[in-house]
């Protein structure tokens, strides 16, 4: 867990076949968002590894869709609401 509220850690692919820890500024809460923090996130073995290991043809929609550093990972993730916007009534 961070120290700094304003700051968070996600995971991201710089490079193909290499995964990394990022500190990251957390923006500011808009009025129709929720904020989730993350308490576990598991890597797919499929789309995620494939991502990672770039284990697909150059003209696949993967490779029109994601690019490094990949920052959209975490699909299996568990959490909970941190902070929810004004506009929120219910979640």
């Amino acid at each position: 867990m961070t120290t700094n509220p304003e700051h968070g850690r996600r995971i991201v692919f710089p490079r193909s076949a290499e995964v990394a820890l990022q500190t990251f500024q957390i923006p500011a809460l808009e009025d129709d968002q929720v904020r989730i923090r993350t308490r576990y996130s598991l890597m797919s073995i499929g789309t995620e590894t494939t991502i990672l290991h770039q284990r697909y043809e150059p003209s696949s929609h993967f490779a029109r869709m994601f690019s490094f550093p990949q920052l959209q990972t975490g699909v299996q993730t568990l959490g909970v609401v941190e902070a929810a916007g004004s506009q929120v009534a219910e979640f």
